[in-house]
């Protein structure tokens, strides 16, 4: 027996009891919305009378449906398998599926996934005759994705046709659709808006499921995007039996259509009804000092429903915040607090790392593998093993080894330069036949009458090769042969044309790779083409050792963070451009979406909460000397701590902290490396107007930091400017040559 007056708070009783017509339950960070949920399932069964059958609950992961289902099954015994339960893309397929003979597809059809789309993308796009370099497959994916969000169909008469390439994807649109139909096939969009599409032609249906669905409850709301939003209001009809659980400050996923109004203004959307709102305010996860920081932090933000989260908890430790030097400063310091306290006896896997980009766990990660600490990268693939990096390493592979057939095949195409599958399946044949590799095997068969169609793009990339090829023999420094690579290749090119967030995260990977091979290459005294593959291929293989580990710590993107919790988290990056990200600058929306990514990542803290940032970021060669984020500014006072990170820093006096916030409007926000400059005590090294003896300016005799090696004194100077050689004696390391670029002079 079930006594929710005893197992449930009096909020959450309420919302539990409720029944008739709209309702919206604010469900904050930690306050049990699943378990609002679950008994309101079995609250509905045995005390309104609702049989299993007649309940619909939607959620967005099978995971959290798997979870809901079993709690349910706790309540309610074996009959809670009869509620209709699931994802809302599940509930979309059995329901197409039923009725298939009411749609352009039999009841046979395919769901195609992502590759499965991109392949019939590529065919609809090559029989258009548009060139690659026009649209690319994942550009115009992106652009179908929005449309079916918005349920805009390819004839439909908002689709936007504002430029050039809207008109051609609009062009796609239409030709993928018709593809699909022939193919007996729908996507993964296609499981919203064409059963939305159904419901809305065929009347008598929809007026079936309205009635046999006389209750619907909906899980994280806040992620909804139109087309789903629309799904739910046309089941719900005129009865509004509706349950919504979200929390609009927790709204982070507008890149993929969610939209935050559909929650804002779900109050006023049944006309007629009254719509009942409950806020769950009351936190069970999180300490005082947290909640305050959230809470505050997230004020700032204009468009939300107005509530504050509280707890019986006691106020805990402060919350932490903690300025570096530089990016690598950060990482160190972090696993360095890390690594404490799991010594104190926290578990590994109770402390999170998280950051705004995936491009900025590399540092993280070198940290962990200094610490011989077990990690896991969750929510995407360690750094050296994404998918643009290791393409700019096996273009390195293959310039070092032409036999390595397992580098060529992966960049062969990529990007794409007209080498077809048939000549490279000749060419694999012929290499067999010859005992040659495949590189030479292709080149072979393009002096053969089978090879003939080939010859001009082999003969290109033979060129791009023997060029990348010529400067590892010689012995070029490899941050040098990437460069090549990237130049020569349109590598990064063909990214940003696509113009897609998914290919500027992985630009900026491919970013965060140059900086990673120009810091090895300073600590190097090997700095070739060679040595540097063996170190990435030691750490590669370290890796895969560690991720077996049953205790590791957990390094995310605060996306990836979602719906977790953690004893320990670290929230780092807090720089403007950074986080909040460049991309929200001149948007106000998105500023705000920000703010809620920020907030969410705050309020996966149970009993700690440490904020990290650091003064300079290294990117793309330049150096990013960003000021402080504006978040930062609106956290309480009186719930944090400032804290100032002097172990991997040079010892130069106060460097300003979190009080540096409120001077951001003075502070540089990206130089290039050859001209930046320091704010405070520290200026920029000019080597180009003093080499002189005794410590004046930059010359010989002067103090200098380094990002990794800390303090110095500069003994030598060889050549000009910023890309001038120095030779510093370390404190630490001893002595060394370093570009004067990635030096700081220290008065």
């Amino acid at each position: 027996m079930i006594r929710f007056a005893e197992e449930l708070n009096d909020i959450q009783l309420e919302a539990v009891r409720h029944f008739g017509g709209p309702l919206l339950v604010l469900a904050g960070a930690g306050s049990g919305k699943t378990r609002v949920i679950t008994y309101k399932i079995a609250h509905l069964v045995l005390e309104n009378g609702l049989r299993p059958w007649e309940i619909l609950a939607v959620t967005f992961t099978n995971k959290a449906a798997g979870e809901m289902r079993e709690r349910v099954e706790e309540l309610l015994g074996p009959e809670a398998r009869e509620v209709w339960l699931g994802t809302f893309h599940s509930i979309g397929l059995r329901l197409l599926r039923r009725h298939a003979d009411l749609t352009t597809r039999t009841a046979n059809f395919v769901v195609y996934d992502d590759d499965d789309r991109k392949r019939l993308l590529d065919r609809v796009i090559k029989s258009l005759n548009i060139a690659k370099d026009t649209l690319t497959v994942r550009s115009a994916a992106y652009w179908i994705d929005q449309q079916q969000h918005a349920l805009r169909g390819p004839t439909h008469a908002q689709l936007p046709t504002e430029t050039y390439k809207d008109r051609l994807c609009a062009r796609v649109y239409e030709g993928y659709e018709k593809a699909k139909v022939q193919a007996d096939a729908f996507d993964f969009g296609d499981l919203i808006g064409q059963t939305v599409k159904l419901l809305e032609k065929h009347a008598p249906l929809l007026s079936e499921y309205q009635y046999r669905w006389r209750y619907i409850l909906v899980d994280e709301f806040q992620d909804t995007d139109h087309a789903q939003y629309r799904l739910i209001k046309l089941l719900a009809g005129e009865k509004a039996n509706v349950c919504v659980v979200g929390d609009d400050d927790q709204s982070i996923y507008r890149w993929r259509g969610a939209e935050v109004g559909n929650i804002l203004g779900f109050p006023n959307d049944f006309p007629g009804r009254t719509v009942q709102t409950v806020s769950l305010e009351q936190n069970y996860r999180s300490t005082s000092n947290i909640l305050k920081a959230a809470s505050g932090l997230i004020s700032a933000n204009t468009q939300r429903h107005k509530k504050e989260l509280w707890t019986q908890k006691d106020a805990g430790e402060k919350v932490r915040m903690v300025q570096s030097d530089t990016e690598v400063g950060e990482a160190r310091w972090v696993i360095n607090q890390a690594l404490k306290r799991h010594r104190e006896g926290t578990p590994l896997r109770e402390i999170a790392v998280f950051y705004r980009t995936h491009a900025q766990s590399r540092h993280f990660e070198d940290a962990l593998r200094i610490e011989s600490l077990p990690y896991v990268v969750v929510g995407g693939m360690k750094f050296y093993e994404r998918k643009e990096v290791k393409d700019i390493l096996s273009y390195l592979r293959l310039a070092h080894n032409p036999k390595d057939d397992v580098a060529l095949m992966r960049i062969i195409n990529e990007p794409p330069r007209g080498i077809g599958q048939t000549t490279i399946k000749r060419a694999a044949v012929l290499a067999t036949d010859e005992e040659c590799s495949l590189y030479n095997g292709m080149l072979r068969l393009v002096e053969t009458p089978d090879g003939k169609r080939a010859r001009k793009p082999v003969a290109r990339f033979q060129r791009l090769m023997d060029q990348l090829r010529q400067q590892a023999v010689d012995g070029a420094d490899v941050f040098r042969v990437a460069e090549a690579v990237l130049a020569e290749t349109g590598y990064v090119k063909r990214l940003q044309d696509e113009g897609t967030m998914e290919a500027q995260s992985r630009k900026e990977n491919v970013e965060e790779l140059m900086v990673s091979i120009q810091n090895w290459a300073e600590r190097a005294e090997d700095r070739s083409l060679a040595a540097f593959l063996d170190h990435v291929s030691l750490l590669t293989s370290l890796d895969e050792n560690r991720d077996k580990s049953d205790d590791a710590m957990m390094l995310m993107s605060v996306h990836a963070a979602k719906g977790l919790e953690f004893d320990s988290v670290f929230v780092t990056g807090l720089e403007e451009q950074v986080f909040p990200h460049f991309n929200s600058s001149d948007d106000p929306e998105a500023l705000e979406e920000e703010r809620r990514l920020a907030y969410v990542a705050i309020t996966r803290g149970r009993e700690r909460v440490t904020i990290s940032w650091a003064r300079s970021r290294q990117r793309f060669g330049r150096l990013d000397f960003n000021p402080p984020s504006r978040f930062l500014r609106e956290i309480p006072k009186e719930a944090c701590v400032n804290e100032m990170e002097d172990r991997f820093q040079a010892h130069t006096g106060n460097r300003g902290g979190w009080a540096a916030a409120s001077n951001a409007s003075r502070a540089p926000k990206s130089t290039p490396a050859k001209s930046w400059t320091r704010v405070s005590s520290e200026r920029e090294l000019d080597f180009e107007d003093n080499q002189s003896a005794g410590g004046a300016g930059g010359g010989v005799g002067a103090q200098v930091s380094h990002p990794s090696f800390g303090m110095g004194t500069i003994k030598k100077l060889d050549g000009d400017g910023p890309n001038a050689r120095v030779t510093v004696h370390f404190k630490t390391v001893g002595t060394k040559k370093i570009v004067a670029r990635f030096l700081q002079f220290v008065e």
